[in-house]
């Protein structure tokens, strides 16, 4: 919906991390610095946008509406009956000066000498350590069960055991399935998921 890009209030904060050290940014230790300045630059050193007159409970520091998130790299892969393999990677590239708040005083110290500088147009990273490459397998068990799993590309990581149990089955009939699963796409070319009743088109 057009609100979402238009309304302040669905902006996705770029500073999660921020509020920890909120207290220590909220001391000007200089006559020369503020807050503002220090916020700003770490903001747009992530590739995020500041707004210095943001209102109350919306970020003054989010994340452009054109950057993040993954692009189809290829067609479609059918493992079976049942089981989809997508893959997708990541549209903007690492932002070559991210700075981390574990460390305030550092902080601080590069806001003071300018040394954190903006991000390019394509850059965008939150915390640096971005997966560049994913896995998205989708897989069917009956006319109502759709299972995703999102893995990275190009590294195994530890997965919390979960007990489930999942059986991939083919449906009866095409007809039969009461909810299915489609990609979507934003104009700037980021990819999304949703799950929709047959009957109805409901998004669930």
């Amino acid at each position: 919906p057009e609100i979402i890009t238009t309304d302040p209030k669905y902006r996705i904060d770029c500073y999660p991390d921020f509020d920890e050290y909120k207290s220590f940014c909220m001391i000007d230790r200089s006559p020369n610095q503020t807050v503002l300045t220090i916020t700003n630059q770490l903001c747009t050193a992530r590739g995020c946008t500041w707004v210095s007159n943001a209102a109350t409970n919306t970020p003054s520091c989010y994340i452009p509406i054109e950057k993040g998130g993954y692009n189809l790299t290829e067609s479609s892969s059918q493992i079976s009956d049942v089981i989809t393999i997508y893959k997708l990677s990541r549209l903007s590239i690492k932002a070559t000066q991210i700075r981390s708040l574990k460390y305030p005083e550092l902080v601080y110290k590069y806001s003071l000498t300018n040394q954190i500088t903006n991000a390019r147009i394509n850059e965008f990273s939150m915390f640096g350590d971005d997966i560049h490459d994913l896995n998205v397998q989708v897989s069917l068990s009956g006319s109502d069960k759709i299972r995703m799993t999102i893995r990275d590309a190009n590294a195994k990581r530890y997965e919390v055991p979960v007990p489930i149990i999942w059986q991939p089955l083919v449906p009866l009939t095409p007809s039969s399935l009461k909810i299915k699963f489609e990609i979507t796409k934003t104009p700037y070319g980021q990819v999304g998921f949703r799950v929709q009743r047959t009957n109805t088109q409901s998004i669930l």
